[in-house]
C-alpha cells in the first residue's frame, strides 16, 4: 500500500542491498571480534586481533562509501538522514544509554560475586539484579512523567548527567562498601533508564521525513546496538587486562607474607575461579594465608573495577554532549500521526481501533 500497488515481494528481492548488507554485518562481525580477542584470548600486538580491527574498519568504511556513491533503489541505509544533527544526537545518546545496561549487566553481577557475597546467595541474585529492575523503572517513570512535566531535551540533560555523577562516584566503591555501591548504580541506572527512553521518543521526531519513520528508527536501532556492543566489549577488555595486573601485583606478595611457598602461588590464584573446594588440594594453604590471600585477592578486583567505573567519564562526558544537542520536540507531542497501519489491505480500517 505504501510503495504502490505495482510492487511485488519479486521486485524487493531483486532490488535487495546484498553487497551493502554483507559489507555492514561482516565488517561489523569483524570489527568486534578482534576487540574480543585483543588482550585476552591474544595479545594487542597479535596479527590475528590487528588483522580483524583493520578488516573490519576497512569493510565498514567501504559500505559508507557504497552506500553513499552506488545508484541503490534500495539501500540498506539511506545516507541522506544523517545530514539531520538533532537525529544524529538522539540515536547517539540512546546508543549510550543503552551501553549502560548491556556493560553493567555483565560488570556488576561479577563484582557483586567477589566484593559482596558475603551477605548470602539471595543478597547477591538481588544485588545482580538491579541493572535490569533500576533501568526498567527508569523507562517506565520517564514514560509516565515524560509529556506531563514537559521539556524533554532538559530531562535528558538532567538525567544523564546526574546518571554520570553516580557512574563516577562508583569508583570510590571497593571492599566493604556494598551499600555505597548499590545506592549509586541505582539511581545511576535509574536515571539513565530515564533519559534512554526520552531519547527514542525524540529519535521519531526528530526525524525530517515522518512518512519514512521504519527507515529512520531502524536504523537507529542498529546504531544503537553497535555503541552498545563496542561499550560492553570495551568494558569487558578493561576489566579482563586490569585484573590481570592487579591481581599478579597484588596477590603473590600478600601469599608470599603470609606464608604459602612460591610454588602453590600460581595454583592458589587459579583456585578463585575453580571454587572454594580447589584451595584444599593446595600445599601449604592454612587459615591465616588464605584470609590473606582472599584480602588481597578482593582488593585487586576492587581496583580492576575502580578503572571499569573512571573510563565511563568518557562515555558519560560523549553522551553529556549529544543531550545538549537535542531539539526541542514538546510542541510535537500531539496526537497526530503521520503514518498509519492498516488491517490487511484495507484502508478504511485503523489497525488497533475497534469496529
Amino acid at each position: 500500500m505504501k510503495h504502490g500497488a505495482n510492487a511485488s515481494p519479486l521486485t524487493y528481492a531483486k532490488n535487495f542491498d546484498y553487497l551493502g548488507t554483507t559489507l555492514y554485518t561482516g565488517g561489523l562481525l569483524l570489527f568486534m571480534m578482534g576487540l574480543n580477542w585483543g588482550g585476552s584470548v591474544y595479545a594487542w600486538s597479535s596479527s590475528y586481533v590487528i588483522g580483524t580491527i583493520v578488516t573490519g574498519v576497512i569493510a565498514l568504511a567501504a559500505f559508507v562509501l557504497y552506500e553513499c556513491y552506488m545508484d541503490l533503489a534500495e539501500p540498506l541505509v539511506p545516507m541522506h538522514i544523517f545530514s539531520n544533527y538533532s537525529w544524529n544526537a538522539s540515536v547517539v545518546l540512546t546508543g549510550l544509554g543503552a551501553s549502560v545496561y548491556y556493560a553493567f549487566a555483565i560488570v556488576w553481577p561479577s563484582m557483586v560475586a567477589v566484593l559482596y557475597s558475603d551477605a548470602g546467595p539471595m543478597a547477591s541474585a538481588w544485588l545482580s539484579s538491579l541493572v535490569g529492575l533500576c533501568i526498567t523503572l527508569g523507562q517506565i517513570v520517564g514514560g509516565f512523567a515524560g509529556k506531563k512535566i514537559g521539556y524533554l531535551k532538559w530531562q535528558c540533560v538532567v538525567g544523564i548527567t546526574l546518571g554520570a555523577i553516580c557512574f563516577g562516584s562508583m569508583a570510590t566503591c571497593g571492599v566493604g562498601t556494598m551499600k555505597r555501591a548499590a545506592t549509586l548504580l541505582s539511581f545511576g541506572v535509574f536515571f539513565v533508564g530515564w533519559t534512554e527512553g526520552a531519547a527514542i521518543t525524540i529519535v521519531t521526531l526528530a526525524a525530517k521525513d515522518q512518512n519514512a519513520l521504519g527507515t529512520a528508527s531502524g536504523v537507529a536501532g542498529s546504531i544503537r546496538f553497535l555503541i552498545s556492543s563496542i561499550a560492553a566489549t570495551v568494558y569487558s577488555v578493561i576489566l579482563s587486562n586490569r585484573l590481570t595486573k592487579t591481581i599478579a601485583a597484588t596477590v603473590p606478595p600478600a601469599l608470599a607474607a603470609a606464608g604459602l611457598p612460591l610454588s602453590s602461588v600460581p595454583s592458589f590464584i587459579a583456585a578463585f575461579a575453580l571454587g572454594p573446594t580447589a584451595f584444599a588440594t593446595i600445599p601449604g594453604v592454612t587459615p591465616e594465608i588464605m584470609a590473606a590471600g582472599s584480602r588481597a585477592y578482593k582488593q585487586a578486583n576492587a581496583d580492576a573495577y575502580r578503572t571499569v567505573f573512571l573510563s565511563n567519564i568518557a562515555f558519560s562526558g560523549v553522551a553529556i554532549i549529544c543531550s545538549l544537542l537535542l531539539p526541542n520536540v514538546d510542541h510535537l507531542l500531539t496526537n497526530q500521526v503521520a503514518t498509519t497501519l492498516h488491517r490487511g489491505r484495507d484502508e478504511r480500517r485503523i489497525a488497533g481501533e475497534k469496529d
